[in-house]
């Protein structure tokens, strides 16, 4: 037999859970030949029926597995895009805030001086008086 051949119940095995219309149509297509010729058994065609059910249940499964999972996934994708946004303003915000530290210590600065050119002006003010 050929390592395509219906009578091989491994032949699966080693193929991913999904399978295109085409490959199962490719896959099915020498049993039909073999039907046609009167050479597949009964025992060969439960074993294609019991191997298409699998596959259709695999194909249940990851369907169920892909909509479990698709939610989170834009949960996710949305939180990512709030993220990059809150990044980027980050740095803004950043560069703001080093620039109002500046300020502010200027703003002390002055605020000092003021203080002791008041003191001061009171002093000679009540030099004057």
């Amino acid at each position: 037999p050929s390592p395509t051949s219906i009578t091989n119940p491994h032949k699966y095995s080693y193929r991913p859970p999904l399978y295109s219309a085409k490959d199962i149509l490719t896959d099915l297509r020498p049993t039909h030949n073999r039907y046609e010729e009167g050479v597949v058994t009964i025992e060969q065609m439960e074993d294609v029926k019991r191997q298409e059910e699998r596959m259709e249940k695999q194909l249940r499964d990851v369907q169920t597995e892909n909509k479990r999972l698709a939610e989170p996934l834009k949960r996710a994708e949305a939180e990512v895009a709030v993220l990059e946004r809150k990044m980027g303003n980050y740095g803004k915000d950043k560069v703001s805030l080093a620039n109002t530290k500046t300020r502010l210590t200027i703003c002390q600065k002055e605020l000092e001086d003021l203080k002791w050119e008041n003191e001061v002006l009171q002093l000679r003010f009540k030099k004057v008086q």
